[in-house]
């Protein structure tokens, strides 16, 4: 039961980190690429087991 309320937590957080991403699309950042950026952190949080 511990397993399976740790993994529905990890998913969630994933899931907020995800979506909260979006934030970024606000800042101005010279000589920065906020898609590539949104694409890397997307898919290192994606690859986060616990």
């Amino acid at each position: 039961m511990l397993n399976a309320q740790r993994e529905e937590l990890t998913k969630r957080i994933k899931t907020e980190l995800i979506n909260s991403i979006v934030a970024i699309n606000v800042l101005e950042i010279p000589d920065f690429d906020k898609e590539k950026f949104k694409k890397d952190f997307i898919e290192y949080v994606s690859q986060i087991q616990m």
